[in-house]
């Protein structure tokens, strides 16, 4: 069985003419640049008062400083392999959200300092680390 179907896999593709397959091929998209590893151009770093965030993605650069008292709300979210969980800082007299992505550099780090510092409930915090998907924000929403 699967000599004929080998065969006429190939009988198909003879019978195809040549152009299609070129024209097919010429339909396929060219690979995206790469993006340098999320480590190379997001760093997070702090101290006792403050907290900076450097991001340095191909083009533009961006930094951002602001106090831990500052901090309203904190959420993490779970994200599928090969994505970087979140941390999402929500800061008094701001609209939205800062994003810190776990694997920024000194990104795990951080979140270690937010459970250090008793910024996040260390029950949901177990749960996060047993979790597949989902977000999870101290304090939860009145």
């Amino acid at each position: 069985m699967t000599r004929f179907l080998l065969a006429l896999i190939g009988l198909i593709h003879d019978l195809i003419p040549k152009r299609f397959w070129t024209w097919l091929e010429s339909m396929t998209p060219p690979p995206l640049p790469a993006t340098p590893p999320l480590n190379e151009w997001f760093e997070v770093t702090f101290d006792e008062v403050e907290i900076r965030l450097e991001v340095k993605p191909p083009g533009t650069a961006r930094c951002e400083t602001f106090q831990w008292q500052q901090i309203e709300r904190i959420c993490y979210r779970v994200e599928y392999l090969g994505v970087s969980d979140g941390i999402y800082l929500f800061l008094a007299q701001r609209d939205g959200s800062l994003a810190v992505p776990v694997d920024a550099k000194g990104g795990f780090q951080f979140w270690q300092e937010i459970l250090r510092r008793n910024r996040f409930d260390t029950q949901l915090a177990i749960e996060v680390a047993t979790a597949i998907d989902g977000t999870y924000c101290w304090p939860e929403a009145a």
